[in-house]
């Protein structure tokens, strides 16, 4: 009896420990599940681009090795038992409470190995159907100088093809993140992203955009970011950049499929803006955060412990943004034969253009700004939302030429590594975020708007200072960053909405690193605008305009996607000889142009 008892006695014991390893093996799936959840995005994007496949594979099925493991731990106790237990052999129940045992620990291993072998999305294979653009720069002086250009070229294609994340749960295209801890994608982000990746491959240029459309709010409303294991973000919402960005990338290829399916989600965004964003005929934002340029002057202060009532304040930036997106549509209702849509976001487009110069041009600066409808008055902050009406043609030509001569200014605006986004003569500049410091994003806008009014060559010239920027201070500091000093290739100067504890631990105090993010459009930059090779609808335009240091140089970009490879050879004479081969037949030159860029007479050999 007493022996009995004892071996009941123990097979409670062995059943309370198997309970407990099981809870425990439960516990430690769980959390990785969640830490998977929240920063799954972030450690892929590190680990592919630091390790490779294997260590990215490791973390993708950690959750299938712990269930592995506690099926190997609960054998080997199972045998363990059956060799050592003090139940009397003749005891029936022996086999049934050691199988229960076993299959309270494998439980917990079975369901690992099931729910990883479904929620992992990986493919087997990162490889791009389509390689990536090369760029190299052979010959002449400034070895150096053109040698840092090429790894930060590269370094960038690098960063973006990691920050590429494949189709998870309810997401069903491919999506871009920024990079380092912005492990979401965002709207205007990607909207500039895809910028970077129409040079790479315009079908994923407008793949990744799709995830906002697709998880479109039943009013219309596009969130700001899609955050895994929650709700998309429908508080506030990004720019509408979506068709313009979407515009840009079906232009290149001729591919406008995805956007006839799209274009109704679009002009349900475009009514969601009207009805919800608009206050007495102009648009306001509903948060800073929406505008993107988080801690502006215009919105708040530096560490954003004092935020402006905004709610009133016409915004220079979102009525620019709209006025554009009215144009974008009225392209695409053309291109799909929607002749009365397309009328109808032509009268908008100059309803608001009128509006933005009845109250937001200011004649005697020579600049847009905010205006405050209850105030009466403009909001003079010089921010370089004051040169974006330039992207979305609102000036006329004499508006344009004030606007172009601050550009140009160099304690405004063209400074060492141009466009900072507070004038540099204003007072209250920093180079704090987005109260002063650069960010190609905007950037690029700026030298987009250049081009829109014939500035190729200024746009050219300052497209060139901003690669130079970004390249310089890659050499010196090591990564790609979310934003950079207007007077110098380091990051020492630069700070985080200081004052801001919560930034300052959770995003730390200086530029994110590993940013790509809408830093990469630099690539995009060189290409189009210093070296001047354009597509439209599949045909090579070349307009060159070379700074200095690339006299003298032979250059050859390969562009896999368009089957083309441009040789690029210039003189100090300004003279450039290009010639345009094909990866399928890079054999003789049939026949050849000439180009006339604004500095350069070109003469191109194609095939």
């Amino acid at each position: 009896m007493n022996s009995y008892c004892t071996s009941m006695n123990n097979l409670g014991l062995i059943l309370t420990i198997s309970i407990v390893i099981g809870i425990f093996i439960g516990i430690i799936r769980l959390m990785i599940q969640k830490t998977q959840e929240q920063f799954r995005y972030q450690l892929l994007a590190k680990l592919k681009e630091s390790r490779g496949f294997t260590l990215i594979r490791l973390f993708e099925y950690l959750p299938f090795l712990v269930g592995l493991a506690s099926v190997g731990i609960s054998i080997t106790l199972f045998v363990y038992l059956m060799q050592y237990t003090w139940i009397p052999e003749n005891t029936g129940i022996k086999a049934l409470l050691l199988f229960i045992e076993l299959v309270i620990i494998n439980a917990v291993g079975i369901l690992s190995i099931m729910i990883s072998k479904k929620t992992s999305t990986l493919p087997k294979s990162y490889a791009k159907a389509v390689k990536r653009p090369k760029l190299s720069i052979i010959n002449g002086e400034n070895v150096e100088e053109t040698r840092v250009l090429v790894q930060s070229f590269d370094k960038i294609y690098d960063i973006l093809d990691a920050n590429l994340i494949h189709p998870f749960g309810k997401v069903k295209s491919v999506f871009a993140i920024p990079g380092g801890p912005y492990g979401h994608p965002y709207l205007w982000d990607s909207a500039f992203i895809s910028g970077i990746w129409r040079v790479w491959d315009p079908k994923i240029a407008r793949e990744i955009l799709r995830v906002f459309l697709e998880l479109q709010s039943e009013d219309g409303q596009c969130p700001q970011m899609v955050r895994f294991g929650k709700k998309p973000y429908y508080e506030i919402t990004n720019p509408p950049l979506l068709t313009w960005a979407l515009l840009e990338a079906a232009d290149m290829d001729d591919d406008y499929e995805l956007l006839e399916k799209l274009y109704p989600r679009l002009s349900r965004f475009h009514r969601f803006i009207y009805e919800n964003r608009r206050k007495n005929g102009l648009f306001v934002w509903k948060h800073s955060y929406e505008s993107g340029i988080d801690n502006s002057p215009r919105f708040t202060d530096r560490a954003e412990k004092i935020k402006y009532d905004i709610g009133h304040l016409w915004a220079i930036d979102y009525n620019t943004w709209m006025v554009l997106q009215n144009d974008c549509l009225a392209k695409l209702a053309e291109k799909l034969g929607f002749i009365e849509d397309q009328k109808h976001y032509i009268k908008r487009r100059e309803e608001l253009k009128h509006l933005i110069n009845k109250y937001m041009w200011d004649d005697k600066t020579g600049m847009y700004y905010d205006y405050d409808y209850q105030k009466k008055e403009l909001n003079k902050i010089p921010s370089i939302a004051s040169i974006f009406p330039l992207f979305a043609q609102i000036p006329d030509e004499d508006q344009a030429a004030k606007l172009i001569q601050h550009i140009k200014d160099e304690f405004t605006f063209n400074t060492l590594i141009p466009f900072p986004t507070i004038a540099r003569n204003y007072p209250d500049f920093m180079k704090d975020m987005w109260r002063g410091a650069v960010w190609i994003n905007t950037a690029y806008v700026g030298i987009k708007g250049l081009q829109k009014y014939g500035e190729n060559e200024l746009a050219g010239e300052l497209a060139f200072k901003l690669v130079n920027g970004i390249a310089q201070t890659y050499k010196n500091e090591g990564s790609i960053y979310e934003f950079y000093d207007p007077d110098g290739f380091t990051l020492e100067e630069l700070t985080r909405k200081k004052g801001n504890l919560y930034k300052q631990l959770t995003l730390g105090g200086k530029p994110v690193k590993n940013f790509v993010g809408w830093t990469g459009l630099a690539n995009t930059m060189l290409i189009e605008d210093v070296l001047g090779i354009h597509f439209y609808k599949n045909d090579l335009i070349l307009e060159p305009h070379l700074p200095e240091i690339l006299l003298e140089k032979k250059i050859a970009v390969e562009l896999p996607y368009f089957d083309k490879i441009v040789y690029i050879h210039s003189k100090k004479s300004q003279k450039i000889e290009a010639e345009v081969t094909s990866f399928s037949d890079v054999k003789s030159v049939k026949a050849s142009e000439i180009y006339e860029g604004m500095n350069h007479e070109v003469l191109v050999k194609k095939e």
